[in-house]
C-alpha cells in the first residue's frame, strides 16, 4: 500500500489551526498521552496518543524544529499559548472508548512556517491540524514536561 501524496496538507484551513495545547499523562496500559487543542474559532478537540504514537509526534515535532533551526522565544506567542491552553478535565479521557478520538498513525509534513499532521484514527477517520512553528515548540516542552 502506497502512502497518500501529503501536498493537501498545506492547503489546511483556519480551523485546522492549533493555538494552544494542554498536555495530560495517559495512566492507563496503552500509556501515552491525551492532548487537548485549542483552535481558533472551533471547540477544543481531545486526542490520545497511545504510547507508539505519542513518541511518533514527538519525533516530528523534534525533526521539524531541526530543520527550521533554532528559533527565538516569542514571548507574545509563549502568552497567547498559555492564555488559550485548555484544561483537560475528567470528561475529556472519555476518549479512551471512542475509536474515532484515538490516533493511530501520524503522517507529517513540515512547510516553511508549520507543521501539518494528518492523524489517521483508529476507527480509520483523517483528522488535520497545523502546527505554526512557535506552537510547535511550546507543545514539545509541555510533552516533554509531562511524559
Amino acid at each position: 500500500m502506497t502512502d497518500t501524496p501529503l501536498a493537501h496538507l498545506l492547503k489546511l484551513g483556519p480551523d485546522c489551526i492549533v493555538a494552544s495545547a494542554a498536555v495530560a499523562r495517559n495512566t492507563g496500559g496503552e500509556g501515552g498521552a491525551l492532548i487537548k487543542f485549542a483552535r481558533d474559532k472551533q471547540p477544543p478537540l481531545s486526542l490520545l496518543f497511545i504510547s507508539g504514537v505519542v513518541e511518533s509526534l514527538g519525533d516530528a515535532l523534534r525533526a521539524f524544529a531541526k530543520a527550521n533551526g533554532r528559533m527565538a522565544e516569542d514571548p507574545s506567542l509563549a502568552l497567547r499559548f498559555s492564555l488559550k491552553r485548555p484544561r483537560v478535565e475528567e470528561s475529556d479521557w472519555a476518549v479512551r472508548d471512542d475509536d474515532s478520538r484515538v490516533v493511530d498513525t501520524i503522517r507529517a509534513l513540515a512547510a516553511t512556517n508549520a507543521l501539518a499532521l494528518e492523524l489517521v484514527m483508529q476507527d480509520r477517520s483523517v483528522r488535520h491540524l497545523a502546527l505554526p512553528a512557535g506552537v510547535t515548540r511550546l507543545l514539545t516542552g509541555e510533552l516533554r514536561t509531562t511524559l
